[in-house]
């Protein structure tokens, strides 16, 4: 297998459900020849030991507003610095700056979308829900149930989807990561 550099962005390596399965990536993922995971949060929280024990390169970006071309700017020039292959976001926000941080560069970017929270918010959130799911490289969905609510809410007919269910397998984890890296 060639070397994968991947790139996660969560707000904060706390004590939720999406965190938990962040690190278990963290924990699973470095373990497998060629694969360098670097983590990017914005903030500290209570699983912050937990990831610097699993090996993981953890690093600290800040974002001061909803959207911030400072942080925006970090994320890009990271990107080249470290040749990241695959950016991987779990939340809205973050995944429009990682969209925007890779356009014209060779980084592919997957979102995993971990509940209905995305739909609910705004018209504006929604909208940006609608253009970044059509742009991004992979669509993830912990659940069918999600990936059917999705496929029908953002019109994503003929996006690229697939469905990694909790309960992570490193192997299933770099199968459907390393599919971002083939082009339709």
């Amino acid at each position: 297998m060639k070397q994968i550099n991947l790139l996660l962005l969560i707000h904060r390596p706390d004590t939720g459900g999406l965190e938990n399965l962040v690190l278990d990536y963290c924990k699973l993922l470095p373990k497998q020849e060629g694969v360098n995971v670097t983590l990017f949060c914005r903030d500290t929280g209570g699983l912050l030991n937990e990831f610097l024990k699993s090996g993981t390169d953890v690093k600290f970006i800040y974002r001061k507003k909803s959207f911030d071309p400072s942080y925006l700017r970090q994320i890009r020039s990271f990107i080249k610095e470290r040749s990241i292959d695959i950016i991987h976001t779990h939340s809205m926000l973050e995944a429009v700056h990682a969209e925007m941080a890779v356009s014209f560069t060779k980084c592919r970017h997957v979102m995993t979308y971990h509940g209905h929270e995305y739909f609910t918010k705004s018209l504006f959130v929604h909208l940006l829900g609608i253009v970044n799911a059509h742009l991004l490289d992979l669509n993830i969905f912990v659940s069918n149930h999600l990936k059917d609510f999705y496929l029908d809410k953002y019109y994503m007919k003929n996006v690229r989807c697939d469905v990694l269910q909790n309960g992570v397998d490193a192997e299933k984890i770099i199968d459907c990561i390393m599919a971002a890296t083939v082009k339709p």
